[in-house]
């Protein structure tokens, strides 16, 4: 595990990014900024820190300049990036440690980069073959409890969602795996991560 900064200039914003990323497990401690120059000082001085959240129009800052500096500092930090315009590109940015997500994005969407970002995370996502590789992590958290044999409502009931979202992420998981039933995707997701077990 490693720390966690989160930067931006609005208070609630923090409080709700440290609350997701609390919620994944994968950070021993959540520093916040609220300008570049405590940005900069943190950097400075928690060479610990893994991975930073970053909203650079909040701080008067252009993407470049804010990706720019902290670089200077660490060039193998994982940063992901809030962009407030609409329609523009989202995902991978050019800067290869660098994820880019829409200001608007759901909770499932950050802690998905949450994941991707840290390097353990990264490590592991490598050693999944396949078409699990592109699994979310809700989807995985899904697929254990179908193995489980928990019924749709109870996978509902337990993760705090509608039925029918769990009915979507199982369809999609259906789509990665080409499966066509639960036995079968089963069956298929053992397979697939046993798989990687070895080869890791």
């Amino acid at each position: 595990m490693g720390k966690l900064l989160v930067v931006d200039g609005f208070e609630l914003f923090r409080i709700t990014v440290r609350e997701l990323a609390e919620r994944t497990g994968l950070f021993d401690r959540i520093i916040e900024a609220r300008t570049s120059g405590e940005m900069l000082h943190h950097l400075a001085r928690a060479p610990e820190i893994a991975a930073i959240v970053l909203h650079p129009r909040s701080l008067d800052l252009s993407e470049g300049d804010a990706i720019r500096l902290v670089r200077r500092f660490r060039q193998d930090i994982g940063i992901i990036l809030f962009r407030d315009h609409a329609g523009r590109h989202y995902g991978e940015c050019a800067d290869e440690g660098v994820l880019v997500l829409p200001r608007s994005c759901s909770s499932e969407d950050l802690i998905n980069a949450f994941e991707r970002t840290m390097p353990a995370a990264r490590r592991r996502i490598r050693f999944l073959p396949g078409a699990t590789r592109h699994l979310s992590r809700r989807q995985r958290q899904i697929m254990a409890m179908v193995a489980e044999g928990l019924a749709n409502k109870e996978i509902a009931h337990r993760l705090g969602i509608a039925e029918g979202t769990v009915k979507a992420h199982i369809h999609a998981v259906f789509r990665a795996l080409g499966v066509r039933n639960r036995t079968e995707a089963v069956v298929r997701y053992g397979t697939e991560l046993r798989r990687a077990a070895a080869e890791a």
